[in-house]
This record gives structure tokens, sequence and C-alpha cells, in this order.
């Protein structure tokens, strides 16, 4: 009983800073993130026979973000994006811009989206094995829209979830299976893919109001240290 209500003090903490957040005016110059991808789906242009993908997808993105003015930002940083099925990999710089919908002090920011990468890594893969073979061009250069949301915990940090839609250009890949027992099957992409990412953001000038450090401490107090 008594740790449920350490508990119970702990989130009317976080609330409190939350909400502090809302009530101060807040100017953000600049930012850096660190996004990783959970969720990670290629569009496939052929699947007759309904195959799974399996899990063999990783990326994510290191960026930074400049903030000009009307709610417009710019974004740059490094990429890397591994999709497993085709074992095809993908990295190099990713810019791009994102307009905000809600005034600065709001603790939720919601946005739009559009980027641009530019892969340096391969531009052809392809294997022959006892049992499959592949052929993947990556494309130089993709497009990506997306929309998301940041939730500000305290006033220089932030979660975020984002929904891209990948749009590889000049880009396929072909996966010919044969296994020893059942049919043969072959899978195709023109390099689109949905991806969703999730990640955490600090900005600058990073600094904290007088009610977050309080309700930091309270935290701190309730949570950590004390029965």
């Amino acid at each position: 009983m008594k740790g449920i209500v350490r508990s119970l003090r702990v989130m009317c903490c976080l609330f409190l800073i939350t909400s502090a957040v809302y009530a101060q005016h807040t100017e953000r110059k600049w930012a850096f993130g660190y996004s990783g991808t959970p969720w990670l789906r290629p569009v496939l242009t052929s699947n007759p026979m309904n195959k799974s993908l399996g899990r063999g997808f990783r990326a994510f993105s290191l960026a930074g973000e400049y903030y000009l003015s009307q709610k417009w930002s710019v974004e740059a940083g490094y990429f890397r994006t591994e999709i497993g099925y085709s074992r095809r990999t993908m990295e190099g710089l990713q810019a791009g811009v994102k307009k905000y919908f809600v005034r600065p002090d709001f603790f939720i920011q919601p946005y739009i989206a559009g980027a641009a990468q530019f892969n340096w890594g391969r531009h052809i893969e392809g294997a022959n094995y006892d049992h499959d073979a592949y052929y993947a061009k990556n494309p130089r250069i993709s497009f990506v829209p997306g929309i998301g949301t940041e939730i500000y915990l305290l006033s220089p940090i932030a979660l975020v979830a984002r929904y891209n839609f990948n749009i590889g250009i000049n880009s396929s890949t072909t996966v010919d299976v044969k296994p020893e027992s059942g049919e043969a099957y072959i899978l195709k992409d023109k390099g689109l893919f949905h991806q969703l990412e999730l990640g955490v953001k600090i900005t600058f000038p990073f600094r904290f109001s007088d009610e977050e450090g309080e309700g930091l401490l309270n935290v701190i107090r309730e949570g950590l240290f004390f029965d």
C-alpha cells in the first residue's frame, strides 16, 4: 500500500511539472535528438505466397534542429536503415523542414515534416546462396514526408514520436527463395516503406523554470530517497 501511495505522489509531481511547462514562456533556439525505429514495413509489389518479412529491420537517426520564425524549423543529421529481408543497408545525410501548429509554450507540439535522405552507402547489393538469392538497388536520394508530435516532460526535454513514409528514387529489391522443402517464392519492392520513430529531444538554451526545479526535488524526495 505504501508503494502505491508513493507512486501516486510521484505521478502527481510529474503532472505538475508538465503543467509548469505549459504555463511558462518558452524560447527554443536549437535542439538535438536521437530516434530509433521499433517498426518498419516495406511496401511489397510482389508477395504471391503472402510470406512474412520477419523482424530484421533496424534504423536510427541523430539530428540537429534550428528554430525559425512562424513555427518553422530546419533539421539535418545522420541516418542508418537496415532492411532485413533484402539484406540491404542505407546510411548518410538527412535534411529537411518541420512546421509546428501550436504555440511553443504548449507541452504537446504536433508537426508535419518533409526531408530528403542522401545515401552514401552501397548503391547495388546482391548475393546468391544455396537456397536463395537477392538483388537490391539502393536509392541515392529518398524523399521522406512525415507527421509527428513532441511531448515535453520538462522545458528542455521531450519525448518524440514520428511516422515517415520513405520514397526511394530509382530503388528496387528482388528476393528469390528456393527452400529445401516447400514452394519457391519471390518478394519484390520499389524502395517504399513505412517507418515509426520513437526518441528523445533536448532543446537549448537548456534551463528549467523555478516550478520545474521544485517539482524535480519533490520527485526525488517522494520516489527515490524517502519512505
